[in-house]
């Protein structure tokens, strides 16, 4: 169904003048999309494989003492850090130079290296550096995919999945075995450190936003297409003629709550396999 074919749905069902309220309809459809969502219980599968990135060097601990300078040789491709206290780090190597200060009881740094480079370490008070590593080998161009020091890999699945809304469980392997140590927490998924091998993740999907311009089929669930005309009446009338808006929501959800107990969840699947990235 084309948000064109909607509007005369809409229409047939007693809104007068459908192109003069393009703009209250269109409204009225998002609004009912992200419900219809819920409802139909939406689901997506992703799949990755994700490959472990073995630092190269990794000193545990530095201590430094405030009012001193300390330079520290890095190579690699990338590195990793976090700093607790108050002070500055700066990074350079054959591209230029790059520095800033911190204050904090426990700040994650990373970086990518252009051939070798230092770490220098300076300030006016005490401050410790940990889990300093660096890697040879880092699977992406992106900063927040450089293993974190403990070895640990955070994804953004925001970025990597289009319609991510919400976790449905934790994630698993080839096998369907869930992996140990693996967390979701904010939209980002947390790998641990030994971990190497495929990633499958079930989330509950969002809804492709409709817009003026479009001309292909709304992303509604097949099983609900003929009650979303019914659904988008309902919020169309909602402010202007409450009773009106009843008489279609109560249409609509009798139908939904048949449908819901007699379909299963709708499952989507992609694959992504970028040399272990997604």
């Amino acid at each position: 169904m084309t948000l064109k074919e909607l509007m005369l749905e809409v229409s047939s069902l007693g809104f007068d003048s459908p192109s003069e309220s393009e703009h209250t309809l269109l409204l009225a459809a998002n609004r009912a999309l992200r419900e219809l969502f819920v409802t139909a219980g939406t689901l997506g599968s992703f799949c990755f494989y994700a490959r472990r990135s073995v630092p190269d060097t990794f000193i545990r601990e530095i201590t430094f003492r405030g009012g001193e300078k300390t330079v520290l040789p890095l190579s690699g491709r990338a590195f990793s850090m976090t700093v607790s206290g108050k002070g500055r780090y700066t990074v350079t190597d054959r591209v230029g130079k790059s520095s800033e200060g911190f204050d904090t009881h426990g700040a994650l740094v990373r970086g990518f290296l252009h051939g070798d480079a230092t770490l220098t370490l300076e300030g006016e008070c005490s401050f410790i550096v940990s889990g300093l590593a660096t890697y040879n080998e880092v699977y992406s161009d992106r900063i927040e995919d450089i293993p974190c020091a403990d070895g640990t890999r955070t994804y953004n699945l925001r970025e990597m999945i289009r319609d991510f809304h919400s976790p449905l469980a934790l994630p698993t392997d080839f096998d369907g075995k869930e992996i140990r140590g693996a967390s979701i927490a904010d939209g980002h998924l947390t790998l641990p450190a030994e971990y190497s091998g495929s990633v499958r993740l079930c989330y509950r999907r969002l809804p492709r936003k409709i817009s003026s311009e479009d001309t292909s089929d709304i992303d509604i669930p097949e099983e609900y297409s003929h009650l979303f005309p019914l659904l988008v009446a309902s919020y169309v009338w909602l402010d202007r003629e409450p009773e009106l808006a009843a008489h279609y929501r109560e249409r609509y959800s009798a139908e939904a709550e048949r449908l819901k107990g007699e379909s299963r969840l709708s499952l989507g699947s992609v694959y992504n396999d970028t040399n272990g990235w997604a």
